[in-house]
């Protein structure tokens, strides 16, 4: 696990890791900030930092030339799937991305815990791996960051 203050990314044995692309394939956890998972422009934004961890984590096909920027439309963001599930025991929202990034397409899947403010976002999931990232979501235990994030007593101030 690496990370600081609001934002963390768990690393599977499996995933590229933070040294070649941020946190390509990890869990990174964001706390503190209200997401709406289903709005395309929160996908948007989302695809840029996605589609350059890509570019950096993995080498371009020998036919490259065949996808120069000026050639093709901005890659294309899908809304695969929308649900919701029950996270460390509270309630979440849940989605899942397709990001058409210039040389590859990449899955992302999101968690996010309105109560809680918190989001788990994995960035180039693969089926293969999608059993191991829902045993790691059910042991999340979000207690201590209950008594981090709510606002607190003023007896705990004094």
């Amino acid at each position: 696990m690496t990370g600081s203050g609001r934002q963390y990314c768990i690393l599977p044995p499996f995933t590229i890791g933070t040294s070649q692309a941020g946190c390509l394939g990890g869990l990174e956890l964001d706390a503190g900030w209200q997401f709406e998972l289903t709005s395309q422009s929160f996908a948007l934004q989302g695809r840029v930092p996605v589609c350059e961890w890509v570019g950096d984590a993995f080498d371009p096909p020998q036919d490259a030339w065949r996808y120069d920027e000026t050639k093709r439309s901005e890659p294309a963001v899908k809304l695969l799937m929308h649900d919701s599930v029950t996270i460390g025991g509270h309630r979440a929202s849940h989605v899942r991305w397709k990001y058409s990034c210039r040389f590859m397409s990449v899955v992302s899947e999101m968690w996010y815990v309105p109560d809680l403010q918190v989001t788990v976002i994995v960035a180039g999931m693969t089926d293969r791996h999608r059993a191991s990232y829902l045993k790691i979501l059910s042991t999340v235990d979000f207690s201590k960051m209950e008594k981090l994030l709510r606002t607190p007593t003023l007896r705990e101030v004094d």
